[in-house]
């Protein structure tokens, strides 16, 4: 397994905390205050080494993952209690203009950033790397 740079694991906790203060309508602009809204132990550790980087990051990459793969799983499940994941024609057709392919017939028609977050969280949770069409997608949607 690769090393981790701490300054990614802590981008790690903070972008699913941050991920998670949105979907809760709980934003705040201060990453303080986002921190005491969200009120998370190693959300507000990591928002602290963000202003005084350290050496080691505030948690391992295991613990990290694990907290982003959870938000994911509550931003996911909220989308589809909104009915966001419907399909349209806008959103197959804008897959086809810019990644000039077809891709998976199980997601198409879906949101073309939440398909790539999705074959993402795969990736993530199976612990393999990102097979290069899905990095050549997140380049185009991301």
């Amino acid at each position: 397994m690769t090393r981790r740079s701490p300054r990614n694991v802590n981008k790690c906790v903070l972008g699913a905390g941050d991920a998670l203060l949105i979907v809760r309508c709980g934003y705040r602009w201060r990453t303080r205050e986002r921190a005491a809204a969200l009120g998370d132990a190693m959300y507000s550790a990591a928002a602290e080494w963000k202003f005084r980087p350290k050496a080691e990051p505030v948690c391992g990459w295991d613990e990290a993952r694990e907290k982003w793969l959870d938000a994911f799983d509550e931003v996911a499940a909220a989308g589809r209690a909104a009915g966001e994941t419907r399909r349209s024609l806008y959103q197959a057709l804008r897959w086809i203009a810019r990644r000039r392919r077809l891709g998976p017939l199980r997601s198409f028609g879906q949101d073309c950033t939440a398909r790539v977050l999705w074959g993402v969280a795969e990736s993530v949770r199976g612990g393999t790397p990102l097979p290069k069409p899905l990095m050549d997608d997140w380049r185009v949607f991301n």
